[in-house]
């Protein structure tokens, strides 16, 4: 079961956009576009920390390989940007022991979480945890889960009138097609651009072999808007998005170099 719930964590003094903008989770991870931010609980001090704390739990099946130490580069350095505003993260990677991952979760839902990140190879073995927790109202982000995550929203995520109150995010190619209605955006990498602008080079006799880098300053990567989603994100939403980028843009924003060292 893939459940992307409904808590408004702007009612704990931080919104998606503070997680989605200042920590590399969403990177990593993906998420739902948020609703337009507000500003954090006036305060400081413990108390101001009490009154915002967010704890979230990331559990999932992976391991230290390539991809999932570059999935941890991402949570690590949101955990480090947000610990001021009073999010606390755990981790917990499962190595493929279902047992393991199962164990995590529950006691990311014991401890107060308010978001579980997690993937799911095992759709019969993490129901029983992922509906415990939705149960409790904790927001669940499911990462690397595949194509079963589509079909899991749009089956569980309906309010009582039948319209769509949980929602997926595509990734590599435009998949807002795949579950219209159910489908935010997707983040997409714009290979036809790097090849687009690789050949131009060859042509003009401009091309020099060696490392690539096609960022948002290229259009490498990007998020797709066309009529299967233009209803569910509000022009607020696009607005934040691209204030975002020309900040990433313009080095405002640093983003962590996950393939770095």
């Amino acid at each position: 079961m893939s459940d992307h719930g409904t808590v408004d964590m702007q009612d704990e003094g931080l919104s998606r956009r503070d997680l989605m903008v200042r920590g590399g989770l969403l990177t990593a991870g993906l998420t739902v576009l948020g609703a337009p931010a507000t500003a954090l609980a006036a305060g400081s001090g413990a108390d101001a920390m009490a009154a915002t704390a967010v704890k979230i739990g990331v559990v999932t099946h992976g391991d230290t390989g390539s991809f999932w130490s570059v999935f941890k580069k991402g949570v690590d350095q949101a955990a480090k940007d947000l610990r001021s505003r009073g999010v606390t993260v755990t981790q917990v990677y499962a190595n493929n022991d279902v047992a393991k991952q199962v164990s995590g979760i529950n006691a990311a839902i014991a401890a107060g979480a308010k978001v579980i990140a997690t993937s799911v190879p095992d759709a019969s073995a993490l129901k029983d945890p992922l509906t415990k927790a939705a149960s409790r109202g904790i927001e669940i982000i499911t990462v690397n889960s595949g194509l079963g995550a589509f079909d899991a929203v749009e089956q569980y995520g309906r309010d009582a009138n039948g319209q769509a109150n949980k929602f997926v995010i595509g990734v590599d190619s435009n998949q807002n097609m795949v579950k219209p209605g159910f489908v935010l955006t997707s983040m997409v990498k714009r290979v036809d651009n790097a090849v687009y602008d690789i050949v131009k080079d060859v042509v003009n006799h401009r091309f020099s072999p060696g490392l690539h880098v096609f960022g948002l300053d290229k259009d490498g990567v990007g998020y797709a808007m066309d009529d299967n989603n233009k209803d569910l994100v509000t022009p607020e939403s696009i607005q934040l998005a691209e204030e975002a980028k020309r900040k990433i843009i313009a080095g405002e924003i640093k983003v962590t170099d996950a393939m770095g060292s």
